[in-house]
């Protein structure tokens, strides 16, 4: 995965996260009875996010490698993406 693609990807979640709160709102406003239900995650992402989320940036960036097989410079784009 290039920095390109961590970084689109990381914007499309920002947008689809988006669009639910405004669905939500929109529905609520309705009053339709409707909440989004969060996206299944991966164990690996959900280690990696705790990862990232406890300062260990560089010990994310090896699970990543380690679970992947990713060079380095991609797997440092991926990790620093999720930051």
């Amino acid at each position: 995965m290039t920095d390109f693609d961590a970084h689109r990807i990381h914007e499309l979640e920002q947008r689809v996260a988006l669009v639910e709160s405004k669905l939500e709102a929109i529905t609520a406003a309705m009053n339709i009875n409707f909440t989004v239900q969060p996206a299944a995650v991966d164990p690996l992402t959900a280690e990696l996010h705790d990862l990232v989320a406890q300062g260990k940036t560089m010990e994310a960036i090896k699970r990543l490698r380690e679970a992947t097989g990713l060079g380095l410079a991609d797997a440092k784009a991926q990790i620093d993406a999720m930051s």
